[in-house]
């Protein structure tokens, strides 16, 4: 009962994002990543939903195997979809700097895209290994991290760059 529940509240919130999108006309652009990202949280937690189910009825499932699996293959297509997506105010890398240039975010957003499928693909290939455990998950969220914080660095000294240029 609690995965359609939340499959229904995920679905509202992401209808209320996209109808909130102050730029329309960059939400129509990056279309494809508003829903790889709703997917992506869909399937997530479907994934969720079968790993306690497994757990609750002895299925032989490796719970962390799938689940960081199921996040390898979302950061991959969002990292992808990434480098191709415009300025917004509810999805993507928004920092000030990034919604202040629209180079910026472009320039940011092809590098978070990179980094984000680099990681996606760490975590895919551990995951389908059978390395995923104790000692390898603090490397993995590790590996998330710098993932996210590179492209945020990058969107900064690009601003700074831009702002003593001109």
């Amino acid at each position: 009962m609690m995965a359609p529940l939340m499959a229904a509240i995920i679905s509202l919130v992401f209808t209320g994002i996209a109808a909130a999108e102050p730029r329309q006309d960059s939400l129509a652009k990056s279309r494809t990543l508003f829903r790889v990202v709703w997917i992506g949280v869909l399937g997530l937690t479907a994934a969720i939903e079968l790993s306690v189910l497994a757990k609750a009825f002895h299925w032989p499932i490796a719970v962390l195997p799938l689940i960081f699996g199921k996040m390898g293959l979302f950061f991959l297509a969002m990292g992808n979809q990434l480098s191709k997506s415009r300025q917004m105010y509810f999805i993507g890398i928004r920092t000030p700097w990034t919604l202040a240039d629209p180079e910026i975010w472009i320039a940011t957003h092809r590098l978070g895209g990179k980094t984000t499928m680099i990681a996606g693909l760490i975590w895919l290939v551990c995951a389908l290994a059978g390395w995923v455990n104790d000692f390898t998950v603090p490397f993995l969220v590790l590996t998330m991290i710098v993932a996210t914080l590179v492209p945020v660095v990058y969107s900064y000294l690009l601003w700074r760059r831009a702002k003593q240029a001109g």
